[in-house]
């Protein structure tokens, strides 16, 4: 340990000033803040245009549609009813986890259809049942069926207890003791489409129609209705010879930013001018199921990384310029890497295609301990190595 005794601040960087450290500290920290809040826009375009040559919109990143009031089917919309959804959509290249359509409820979680490649997949928020499940939700798909570019009619039935998935007319799985109404919430909540209801999961894609049942559709509906919905044999409300849809979106203004409920005269979908979530989470924690994902991984090792020579170089330059002690400088280091963290996160929160999360705050913290430990043992071994080749020399 002696050695780490003898290597003064002053012999850090060959600068008799010691303004090096703190000029590419300075240069660091506008790194830092350009990475974390670039790319300013408080309100980024929403990316939803309407179809020309047909109906329907198309999304890209980033764009969202949702109504402005929670869409109830039935009053009495409880766990012993039943609904049914048909989506007609055509996606787009993709990657991740993509949310096509979501009802998000704040204080009851969100029911979500989704792509993950080519897979369809639908998750429900966890039932009372299994509060003490590590995971938050539960989920049934459909894999390899989602191709690029291609149109598909989505048709799930759910009903007390059982789920049954359904594309362009034909039933592909039933899934039982899964419905999509878990418990006493029913089926409620703002309808998304497109992305998930904090805006991180836009899904790329066309919507070409949507119908929402307060019933259980029939095998010989679904398959008459896709044969409607693939002839554009609609009329105003209906689809075939069936009863009216709680819900029905046809997608056929061309223009504007309001997507009419055809069923009736609420629940109307609105395509914001800038693109603005409906949810914003500040400080997030990943879920545990997304902690060893290679994405996150990924992140926490950019987040780690990023603030090292941060760390370092502040260090330094309050040890050789400032002629703090040790410990003071450690600590002040450290407290202005939470500081810078925290700070970025919490703009974040604001900027809609940014995520805020309490997990990059602990990486970039621990980033600028690193560099602090780099600095008090690794510098001291590198001139120690350097004095004995000179010596022998």
């Amino acid at each position: 340990m002696l050695i780490f005794s003898t290597i003064k601040p002053s012999y850090l960087f060959d600068d008799r000033r010691g303004s090096t450290p703190g000029i590419l500290c300075l240069l660091i920290t506008g790194i830092i803040l350009i990475a974390g809040l670039w790319p300013f826009n408080f309100h980024p375009t929403n990316k939803v245009d309407w179809l020309q040559n047909e109906y329907g919109i198309v999304v890209n990143k980033p764009g969202i549609v949702y109504s402005q009031e929670p869409i109830i089917p039935q009053e009495a919309f409880s766990r012993n009813t039943a609904c049914s959804i048909e989506l007609l959509i055509r996606p787009h290249k993709g990657k991740g986890y993509r949310s096509i359509l979501a009802l998000y409820d704040s204080d009851q979680g969100q029911l979500i259809f989704g792509q993950l490649a080519k897979e369809f997949y639908i998750r429900v928020p966890q039932t009372a049942k299994n509060i003490y499940s590590h995971k938050r939700y539960r989920e049934i798909g459909i894999e390899n069926v989602l191709e690029e570019d291609k149109t598909y009619l989505l048709s799930v039935i759910s009903g007390n207890g059982y789920t049954a998935i359904y594309i362009d007319g034909r039933l592909m799985n039933s899934f039982p003791n899964f419905s999509l109404m878990t418990d006493e919430r029913g089926l409620s909540g703002n309808l998304i489409l497109g992305n998930s209801p904090d805006g991180r999961h836009t899904w790329n894609g066309e919507f070409l129609g949507l119908a929402i049942y307060d019933r259980a559709v029939t095998d010989k509906e679904v398959l008459d209705n896709y044969h409607a919905w693939q002839q554009h044999q609609l009329d105003r409300g209906r689809l075939g010879n069936f009863i009216m849809p709680t819900a029905l979106y046809l997608f056929d203004e061309h223009g504007g930013q309001q997507i009419r409920n055809h069923a009736s005269n609420r629940y109307h979908l609105l395509i914001p001018r800038p693109f603005q979530p409906l949810h914003r989470n500040v400080l997030e924690v990943p879920r545990r199921e997304y902690w060893l994902t290679r994405s996150n991984l990924i992140d926490v090792s950019i987040n780690i990384l990023g603030f090292i020579p941060f760390g370092f170089f502040l260090t330094a330059w309050l040890r050789q310029s400032i002629n703090r002690s040790a410990p003071r400088a450690y600590n002040i280091s450290i407290i202005l890497g939470f500081c810078i963290s925290i700070t970025i996160e919490l703009a974040q929160a604001y900027l809609p295609t940014r995520d805020s999360s309490l997990l990059d705050v602990f990486d970039n913290t621990l980033g600028t301990i690193v560099g602090i430990l780099l600095l008090k043992y690794a510098l001291p071994i590198f001139y120690k190595i350097k004095g004995a080749r000179a010596l022998s020399a």
